[in-house]
């Protein structure tokens, strides 16, 4: 690590296949998920090689930006502890969260209030010449359908005015540069 830091954030399989916010796809109740979280983000702060306070219980803080001089910025994103459910989950299957319905255009918050503020703030005070977002789902639309549009919705496609907002935030910067995973493959993608 001292020769080639890592710089770490989550991925939704520390808690369940894509969980967001207090849910996961299935019948698990409330209590059954909060305690899954605080098992989940516990065993990842013990594990992971972090300078993170430890997690209070079902929350942790995990969105931070690095800065490397004036050179780049990285932002890296907590897109899953403050999101919104998915839209047109079936609760009753084990949810790919894959389709599209009308519920789709509702609005819907990935980041949080408080994420989201924070990211306004931090990429309005940039003076780095690249400003890197660590996004951990695709950003960029993916429509996998083939006689009609059919979206992997607990990418951003699921949350279009929230990923709207965030693509405007980071036209107001120089040099944006999204770097997304869990995807399962190599994609180079315009936003």
């Amino acid at each position: 690590h001292q020769a080639f830091p890592w710089i770490i954030t989550m991925d939704d399989h520390e808690v369940a296949n894509n969980y967001m916010g207090d849910t996961v796809p299935g019948d698990a109740s409330a209590e059954e998920v909060e305690e899954r979280k605080t098992a989940a983000y516990l065993a990842w702060w013990e594990n992971m090689p972090v300078r993170l306070e430890p997690p209070e219980g079902s929350e942790l803080a995990i969105y931070r930006d690095f800065a490397v001089g004036n050179l780049a910025r990285l932002y890296l994103l907590d897109e899953r502890q403050y999101s919104d459910p998915t839209p047109c989950r079936d609760d009753t299957l084990v949810a790919t969260d894959y389709g599209n319905c009308e519920e789709v255009d509702d609005e819907r918050g990935r980041l949080g209030a408080d994420q989201e503020a924070w990211l306004t703030s931090s990429l309005a005070g940039s003076d780095a010449t690249w400003n890197l977002l660590g996004n951990p789902v695709a950003l960029a639309g993916i429509d996998a359908g083939k006689e009609e549009s059919d979206y992997y919705l607990d990418l951003w496609d699921g949350y279009p005015d929230a990923r709207k907002r965030l693509i405007g935030q980071l036209a107001g910067v120089s040099n944006p540069v999204v770097l997304t995973g869990d995807i399962h493959c190599a994609v180079a993608a315009d936003v």
